[in-house]
């Protein structure tokens, strides 16, 4: 898991959209490919002050995947059954979520439960 995931941070370092996206589940491409929830998070005051509006998952991953997840260091990787994991990182002192994965079709991919 932890090579899986140094090979997603690669892959977001390296601004590799179609790639990363290759990694994504079907419910994840869902979600942040949604219109309403992309102009939601389009109002956060990083976005709102550099007049960026999200209109695709494309502009997700550049404007909130890359950003957040290049970089980025595991401190923890739980397993929540053999079929899903949570990796977390700690930023400013706080536990975050990096990655909710899952393995579909014996593939992990980047997810939501």
């Amino acid at each position: 898991i932890e090579v899986f995931v140094e090979q997603l941070n690669n892959i977001i370092s390296s601004r590799i959209f179609n790639e990363w996206k290759s990694y994504l589940s079907s419910s994840y491409i869902e979600t942040y490919s949604d219109a309403k929830a992309l102009e939601q998070m389009s109002q956060s005051p990083i976005l709102l002050n550099n007049d960026i509006k999200l209109i695709s998952l494309e502009d997700y991953f550049n404007y909130i995947v890359v950003p957040s997840r290049s970089n980025i260091i595991v401190n923890d990787i739980e397993f929540q059954t053999e079929n899903r994991i949570t990796v977390w990182s700690m930023f400013n002192g706080r536990k975050v979520k990096l990655y909710q994965l899952e393995k579909i079709d014996n593939a992990w991919l980047i997810s939501i439960w």
